[in-house]
C-alpha cells in the first residue's frame, strides 16, 4: 500500500499495482520500457513526478492524470480509467490500443503529432492538443470535442457515433477532416480550418465565428449547414 511513489527507475517493463491511489512525486524513468498500471484508485502527478516510457497501459480506478508537459510517452493503449484520463507527453504520442474512461473526459496533449490506430476512445467528452498535427481516426465513442488544436499540422476525427462541438477546433492554416456516425451539430464551440472535408449523418456548423476558408467533399444524407466569418 504506497501513497506516494517517490521514483522508480528499471532496465525492464514494469508492472505497477497498488490497492489504493498514488501520487508520483519524483520522475519514473523506464526509457524504452512498458508500464502497466493496476492502481485502485487515482493516479496523479506533481512537478517533479514526470513519466518516461515507451507505452502506457492498464487500469487505474480513479482520475488518471499524467499531465506534466514534461512526460516522455511515447505510445498508449488498452487503457481504462474509471474518471477523467488526461495524458499529456513532451514528443508525440500514438495511441496503438484502446482508451476507456466511458461517461468521462479524456484529455490529450503532445508536443510533436497525435496518432491512432484501429481502436477507439471511449469518452464523454474529448480535448485534444497536438504541436503538429492530430489524426484520430479510429472507431472512437466520443458524443462532446471541447477545444482541439492541431498546431502546425492537419486534424482529423473519427467518431461511431453523433458529434457535438464544445470548444474551438482550431486547425488554423490546415485541413480539418470530420467523419461522424451521426449528425454533426455546434454546441456553443466553433472551427477554424483551411479546409474542411469528411462526412456525417447531417451538418449544422451554424456558429458565426467559424473561420472556414474551404468546403470539400462533406457528404452528409441529411441537411448542411455552414457558417463562416472567412473573408473571401
Amino acid at each position: 500500500r504506497i501513497g506516494d511513489l517517490a521514483g522508480l527507475v528499471a532496465g525492464g517493463d514494469v508492472v505497477l499495482t497498488n490497492v489504493q491511489g498514488l501520487r508520483l512525486t519524483a520522475p519514473v524513468s523506464l526509457a524504452g520500457r512498458v508500464l502497466t498500471l493496476a492502481i485502485g484508485g487515482a493516479l496523479t502527478q506533481t512537478g517533479a513526478g514526470t513519466v518516461e516510457i515507451d507505452r502506457l497501459t492498464g487500469s487505474v480506478a480513479g482520475t488518471l492524470r499524467l499531465d506534466n508537459a514534461a512526460n516522455r510517452i511515447a505510445r498508449a493503449g488498452g487503457l481504462m480509467a474509471a474518471g477523467p484520463l488526461t495524458l499529456a507527453t513532451d514528443g508525440s504520442l500514438l495511441l496503438d490500443g484502446a482508451l476507456m474512461a466511458a461517461g468521462q473526459p479524456v484529455s490529450l496533449t503532445a508536443g510533436g503529432s497525435i496518432a491512432q490506430g484501429a481502436d477507439g476512445i471511449t469518452a464523454r467528452a474529448l480535448s485534444v492538443s497536438a504541436g503538429s498535427g492530430f489524426a484520430l481516426t479510429g472507431a472512437n465513442d466520443v458524443a462532446v470535442l471541447g477545444d482541439a488544436s492541431s498546431g502546425s499540422g492537419d486534424a482529423s476525427l473519427r467518431t461511431i457515433g453523433a458529434l457535438a462541438l464544445a470548444g474551438h477546433l482550431n486547425a488554423a492554416g490546415h485541413a480539418l477532416t470530420l467523419d461522424i456516425g451521426g449528425a454533426l451539430t455546434t454546441a456553443g464551440g466553433h472551427v477554424t480550418a483551411n479546409r474542411l472535408t469528411g462526412s456525417a449523418g447531417s451538418v449544422t456548423l451554424d456558429a458565426p465565428s467559424n473561420d472556414i476558408a474551404r468546403v470539400g467533399t462533406l457528404p452528409a444524407p441529411g441537411d448542411v449547414t455552414i457558417a463562416t466569418a472567412h473573408a473571401t
